[in-house]
């Protein structure tokens, strides 16, 4: 049959069955003859865009793709594959450095939010639910940053720039390096597992392929250092899920219920099966709550649900550690480690936090004093297992599983002081013994990070701010001001494209440095003394961290 004498209907059919061969070319000709028959549809302009990212051909995906959301504003299959097409155009127009900058970033980042609110708020279909989060994942790339083709990034990541020092033989034993280097390994080696799985359907129907372990290896690398976690392409969240459901099935892991069923349910398992089958499926279900806490907390910004997916994991923790105390790990697992609890132990400190901050006030539901208390338990639980001078092929294990707990939940306590200082007001005195405490607890903070270390620097930094509104010595706050200034250039040797340098450091450093330049001006000009107590105009800097841990 002619196309001409073909209906669109059938010619968008036709050009389905080529695209499901990835068969681009035909498919885009197709659709093509389609919307020569039937001009405003949407659906076949937007169809056309995909074959052509299937081309590589993005300029021509963004003009088909805007015509399609020109034709169906709701349409939001579209406006994704118009963000994919314009993150994509914009990693070839910035081959050379890290993706979604400047604006290409602000293209990107309006239609990665059209295409969420495209969808419908209640009742969504499984299908609707995996774009959600494809969605979502787009929209958190852009926003940050972060890569979305890896190969395009020669040398920028924390982690490249400290393999890049390895190579070099130029990393000191006390280096942050060390920490992202392994967090990096592991991370990078769970995802490229990940990236393999594969949904077969068969007559028995639907049967997943893959490799076990990699949700592991993934958390692994994340509660080593969390700054590591990265979306290389935009399917990562939909081959995650199909991980988890593999891993789940494979495992016996407890797909429904929460902490309490699992507690109830271990003891009978273990008497059926054993260890060998119960220890997978225990670590299978905890790592999937710890990630799914992660993805809700940092994709979506609901940090009460992660806080309260990680209390159900610290629920279990604690449970396994009291009942199974004399079982060798070998049996039960690294989960009921310290060092891993402790590690989660981070994370649900970090969401409590700013789940504070989601709701703030006296009656808060998620209060500072439990955020104290639990970061003080931290603090103790470490001191009760202190950490091994060494750990033989792994030089990175004490910094992250004991000095870098330690100094994260000093900054925590560090926040506590700091937001009570603001309960305080008009009472000068208590405020003021607050902020104090605050600048202590942020100093013993970055004690606890190597100096090349961002968040060494970052913790000098809340700490002298407090110092400086608490009223203290010029000689105190100078000295806090010219370690920032000694500790940048070799934290920008490893930290120069953090996350958190697009979120503002490099403007809270800048100001610290200039301020430094204006006090010592001012001591030498005789306008005051190294006794006396300057306190400069500084605006506290927001959205700066991920844990926002300078005053708002």
């Amino acid at each position: 049959m002619a196309e001409h004498t073909k209906t669109a209907a059938e010619l968008k059919d036709e050009g389905n069955k080529f695209y499901a061969q990835k068969q681009y070319a035909e498919a885009y000709d197709k659709y093509g003859a389609a919307i020569a028959q039937d001009p405003n549809n949407a659906i076949l302009y937007s169809n056309r865009a995909a074959c052509s990212l299937g081309q590589q051909k993005y300029g021509l995906a963004i003009d088909d793709a805007e015509k399609a959301t020109s034709l169906n504003p709701s349409y939001a299959k579209a406006w994704a594959r118009l963000a994919t097409a314009q993150d994509a155009s914009a990693i070839l127009a910035h081959k050379s450095a890290i993706a979604r900058t400047g604006g290409a970033k602000a293209k990107s980042v309006p239609t990665w939010q059209k295409a969420l609110d495209s969808l419908p708020k209640s009742g969504l279909s499984d299908a609707e639910k995996k774009q959600k989060a494809e969605y979502a994942a787009g929209l958190l790339s852009a926003q940050q940053s972060l890569p979305v083709h890896l190969k395009n990034v020669i040398g920028k990541t924390p982690w490249e720039c400290a393999n890049a020092m390895r190579l070099r033989r130029e990393l000191p034993a006390n280096s942050s390096a060390w920490v992202i280097l392994t967090a990096a390994e592991e991370y990078n080696e769970g995802v490229r597992k990940m990236m393999m799985v594969k949904k077969l359907r068969t007559p028995q129907g639907t049967r997943m392929e893959g490799h076990l372990g990699t949700i592991a290896e993934i958390t692994n690398g994340i509660i080593r250092d969390e700054r590591i976690f990265h979306i290389s392409s935009n399917d990562w969240i939909s081959k995650f899920n199909d991980q988890v459901a593999l891993e789940a099935q494979q495992t016996g892991a407890w797909t429904n219920g929460r902490s309490e069923l699992v507690i109830q349910e271990t003891p009978q398992r273990l008497r059926d099966l054993g260890w060998n089958k119960v220890r997978p499926a225990l670590s299978t279900t905890l790592r999937c709550w710890i990630m799914r806490a992660f993805l809700e907390g940092g994709f979506r910004g609901n940090h009460a649900l992660a806080v309260e997916l990680l209390g159900d994991v610290l629920v279990v923790l604690d449970w396994g550690q009291r009942i199974y105390k004399d079982v060798p790990n070998e049996d039960k697992g690294a989960i009921f480690s310290h060092t891993f609890k402790r590690a989660v132990t981070c994370l649900h400190l970090d969401h409590f936090m700013q789940a504070h901050d989601d709701g703030r006030g006296p009656n808060s539901k998620f209060p500072l004093e439990d955020l104290f208390e639990e970061a003080d338990a931290v603090l103790h639980e470490i001191e009760a297992h202190p950490s091994p001078e060494s750990y033989p092929g792994d030089p990175g294990f004490v910094l992250a599983f004991y000095s870098y707990p330690a100094g994260h939940a000093l900054s925590m306590k560090g926040f506590y002081h700091a937001r009570m200082a603001r309960r305080c007001y008009p009472d000068g005195v208590a405020a003021e013994d607050h902020l104090r405490k605050s600048a202590n607890f942020y100093l013993e903070a970055a004690e606890k990070f190597p100096e090349d270390d961002e968040k060494h620097a970052f913790y000098l930094n809340c700490a002298v701010e407090n110092f400086f509104m608490s009223g203290t010595e010029a000689r105190v706050t100078l000295g806090l001001l010219k370690r920032i200034r000694l500790a940048i250039p070799k934290m920008n040797k490893i930290w120069a494209e953090s996350a958190m340098s697009k979120q503002g450091r490099e403007k809270i450093f800048a100001r610290a440095l200039e301020t430094e330049k204006e006090l010592l001006a001012g001591v030498a000009s005789g306008q005051f003394t190294l006794s006396d107590k300057p306190m400069p105009n500084w605006e506290s800097m927001k959205s700066v961290h991920p844990h926002a841990h300078a005053q708002k």
